[in-house]
């Protein structure tokens, strides 16, 4: 993790250049939840749920955090980021990562 070179006073980090390692700097929102082993989930983070492989996003007209197979916001292809997902499930990767690394 690298630190930020400076924090405003309404919590938003700035990094000069020269802060960041060489190649390609992804910064990932935290939904501010862990999953059922502690880890913190983050947009973009890939869940595995009966088969199905979601990913977290967030919903900016909504104010929330979801998870989403990609094929829309209905009742088949989403599900809220709630207390019984998160005790119950973890974080398999991000989709940065390889799929055959989750």
């Amino acid at each position: 993790m690298v630190s930020p070179d400076h924090i405003t006073r309404r919590g938003i980090a700035y990094w000069s250049e020269d802060s960041l390692p060489n190649g390609s700097v992804c910064i990932m929102q935290y939904t501010g939840v862990k999953d059922s082993n502690e880890v913190e989930i983050y947009e973009e983070d890939i869940f595995l749920i009966e088969n199905k492989v979601y990913t977290v996003e967030y919903v900016e007209d909504q104010c929330r955090y979801v998870l989403t197979t990609g094929e829309g916001y209905d009742t088949n292809n989403c599900i809220d980021l709630n207390c019984d997902v998160i005790q119950h499930h973890e974080v398999k990767g991000n989709t940065f990562s390889k799929i055959e690394d989750c």
